[in-house]
């Protein structure tokens, strides 16, 4: 896999540096192909813009920030980005997220994800289904209420008495199960959106 970041001549953090990614000050000189993983930091003048040309032959964007926020993240992701996260990820992460973006997934930092999911899950348009019986375990199911609340996998196991990698253990069971990719996948599968009321 080939790293390009985009982010106006900036030195590289030293994870890109390990990877051996190339730094780009704009998008239109970049080659896209499908082994490309495109990393837009926002503190190029004009990301929105080099996200949107990017995503017309790739999908593989992610936007990193070093100030994160629900806004640029919603501006990321419309504007055809897969991913949204930190720029001051490990080369372990980066890997992380160009596996799940490469493979049709999208990436999401968790505290900024969990926010979502819990706007979204308490939206009055959100209809959740009935979980079929015996198809989680109780604290399986537990987990899932905690996930559609909006809480981070340190709140649940902090909730539920129990360690932060169970709780891994437990999501990674659920979204088997589900045949769901990601938290937002479960989401859609555990629920649905109504139209509003006219």
């Amino acid at each position: 896999m080939n790293y390009k970041v985009v982010n106006n001549g900036r030195d590289l953090s030293q994870s890109f540096k390990a990877l051996s990614a190339n730094s780009y000050t704009g998008v239109e000189n970049c080659e896209t192909n499908t082994d490309d993983m495109f990393w837009v930091h926002t503190s190029h003048q004009g990301w929105l813009g080099a996200v949107r040309r990017l995503s017309a032959t790739t999908k593989n964007i992610v936007v990193i920030s070093s100030d994160q926020s629900y806004r640029e993240m919603c501006q990321a992701l419309v504007s055809g980005s897969r991913g949204y996260c930190a720029d001051d990820l490990s080369v372990t992460e980066i890997e992380a997220v160009s596996r799940s973006v490469a493979n049709g997934g999208l990436w999401v930092n968790e505290s900024v994800l969990c926010d979502v999911i819990e706007a979204l899950a308490g939206s009055a348009m959100y209809q959740r289904h009935e979980l079929p019986v015996g198809q989680l375990t109780k604290r399986e199911a537990e987990v899932v209420n905690g996930i559609l609340e909006g809480k981070r996998n340190e709140e649940i196991a902090e909730l539920h008495g129990i360690s932060v990698r169970t709780v891994k253990e437990h999501v990674s069971s659920i979204l088997r199960k589900y045949q769901a990719k990601d938290r937002v996948d479960l989401l859609l599968k555990l629920g649905s959106f109504n139209k509003p009321a006219v």
